[in-house]
């Protein structure tokens, strides 16, 4: 018998990818992509899933990608845009799921 469930939040219950806000600050689609890459996003989030202190992982990025110091300053100060909202039908799924005698947990990096 299933006593308990477990949610992933990113990409799961909630809409979170860096494009969300970087292609704000690119030129298109391509652009957007080749801007994810060329500042090693993935790399960031691996630093701050490790837990190392934003401040230090945002310090090395503004000096390691000085040539877009602009970009890294506003990819931390406005993170939240990262987050285009919420995945209503796993969300739905949620809500049903907490009417059952079942735990239910959510995890994240």
């Amino acid at each position: 018998m299933i006593d308990t469930v477990v949610f992933d939040l990113g990409g799961v219950l909630i809409d979170w990818h860096p494009r969300h806000l970087l292609r704000h600050l690119a030129e298109g689609p391509a652009a957007t992509e080749e801007l994810i890459v060329a500042l090693d996003i993935a790399g960031a989030q691996r630093e701050l899933d490790r837990g190392v202190p934003i401040e230090q992982v945002r310090s090395r990025w503004r000096e390691r990608y000085a040539d877009r110091a602009d970009i890294v300053e506003r990819y931390f100060d406005e993170w939240d845009d990262t987050i285009a909202g919420a995945f209503d039908d796993t969300v739905a799924i949620l809500e049903e799921l907490r009417s059952r005698p079942l735990r239910l947990y959510a995890l994240s990096n």
